[in-house]
């Protein structure tokens, strides 16, 4: 009797400890599915489970990767908007360049046109004061008034 007690208590223990380690790894490799599922028809069941996750799985990546898609398009779409952006931009920066250049050229120019009138006024101015004092005669005060009238008109100008 005692014999049979204890190898009942023996058999019970492993079937314990089987059942301790059969839901051990059902939870690590399998969390998702219900123990009892795996108690009453195991193989119909897991397979009816395997089945619906690896839909749901399939549903889920198939969603993701349109979701990728999507984002990949709008990136693609505001990287051409950015490229189009600095495009113009660089045009734009061409053309005032291209302006800036012009009008630097245009002003050179200019004052050296200036720079020549004037110095052709002053060799005037030159001339008549040499003649003046060659004479040594008083200067004409309306020849020189005049003179100096050109040379400030030019010079503010």
């Amino acid at each position: 009797m005692r014999n049979t007690y204890e190898s009942l208590q023996a058999s019970i223990t492993t079937m314990e400890i089987q059942a301790s380690t059969r839901d051990t790894m059902n939870n690590q490799y399998f969390p998702n599915i219900p123990t009892l599922i795996l108690e009453e028809q195991p193989l119909e069941q897991f397979n009816k489970f395997a089945q619906n996750r690896v839909s749901t799985l399939d549903t889920d990546n198939a969603q993701l990767n349109n979701n990728i898609t999507q984002l990949q398009q709008k990136l693609e779409h505001m990287v051409l908007q950015q490229k189009v952006t600095i495009s113009e931009l660089n045009a734009q920066i061409d053309e005032l360049q291209d302006i800036v250049t012009s009008k630097t050229g245009e002003i050179k120019y200019i004052q050296r046109e200036k720079e020549c009138e004037i110095q052709a006024l002053m060799n005037q101015l030159e001339e008549c004061t040499n003649g003046l004092f060659a004479e040594q005669k008083n200067p004409n005060q309306a020849d020189l008034a005049n003179v100096l009238r050109r040379i400030k008109a030019k010079v503010n100008e």
